[in-house]
């Protein structure tokens, strides 16, 4: 079993043992109290190191269960073993919210950079989870699983199904209601201080252009971020050359939105694609 997942305390002392590629880091994991979250999450990051996506599946609250199935959820591109590969995952603190636990961690990866050096990074990810039945499940998907590859249909878009209160599910139903050409719709999901400079109408003129764009494409989530607070969700986008994606994709791009907790909604702190400015979209009209 490995030792790298949830270490207790915020502090990173680890050894590389470095060869050709980073091969292991030397920190030992916390053992943490039975039936606590925090257990819970090491449960799950051990399960998705050893593909058992029965062991994952079964830690999802029943409103996930119900809504992605066991071989949806193993069969999908997210969550393999490639993820947690050179990484640590460390105990940053845990937080009550709104009648659920939310265990903060951080994830830092480690690789080579060339025969005698490496890189780290790291990003911060969290784990919501209540008490359901007689253990801890998880209310939100939980990396390295982001979610269910089952696409969600709105219109002739297709939008990768993300949970309603997570930053990925406002982008999801955001591009669907630009997607729609339901321009007001999508304007509910700026900021308040984006919606005082921008008004509706001069938000719509920018919103329809993209729509024809969103219509013809298949949009996949790739893993969010966060850092004090903001989200950055990176969405790609597969383009085909008509809305009924007929044929070989003709294109393939990345977007990036950055989103902030406003009330109990996750809101664009900054104009999202396919806008730009007020008014003003990425493609022409």
């Amino acid at each position: 079993m490995s030792s790298r997942w949830l270490i207790a305390g915020a502090a990173l002392v680890g050894v590389l043992l470095v060869g050709s590629i980073v091969v292991g880091l030397t920190q030992r994991a916390e053992e943490f109290p039975e039936d606590s979250p925090e257990a819970a999450v090491q449960q799950l990051l051990r399960a998705a190191e050893e593909e058992d996506f029965g062991a994952a599946h079964a830690m999802l609250s029943a409103g996930l269960r119900a809504q992605c199935s066991l071989d949806a959820f193993g069969g999908g591109p997210y969550g393999r073993k490639s993820e947690l590969n050179d990484s640590r995952v460390t105990l940053q603190n845990t937080q009550a919210l709104n009648g659920s636990i939310v265990v903060v961690a951080r994830v830092t990866r480690i690789r080579s950079s060339g025969p005698f050096s490496t890189s780290e990074s790291s990003h911060e990810q969290r784990y919501t989870l209540s008490w359901e039945g007689d253990e801890w499940r998880f209310t939100q998907y939980p990396w390295p699983y982001y979610g269910c590859p089952a696409r969600a249909e709105v219109g002739p878009s297709a939008v990768e199904t993300r949970p309603e209160g997570t930053p990925e599910g406002a982008v999801q139903r955001y591009l669907a209601a630009v997607g729609a050409q339901d321009l007001t719709q999508a304007y509910e999901y700026l900021a308040e201080e984006y919606r005082e400079q921008c008004g509706v109408d001069a938000f719509s003129e920018g919103g329809v252009a993209g729509s024809s764009e969103i219509n013809r494409s298949v949009v996949t989530f790739d893993p969010t971020t966060f850092d004090r607070g903001t989200a950055f969700v990176s969405a790609r986008l597969t383009q085909f050359a008509t809305a009924e994606r007929l044929g070989e994709p003709v294109a393939s791009f990345s977007v990036a939105f950055l989103l902030h907790m406003e009330g109990s909604q996750w809101r664009f702190s900054e104009p999202p694609w396919p806008t730009y400015e007020c008014g003003e979209s990425v493609f022409e009209q």
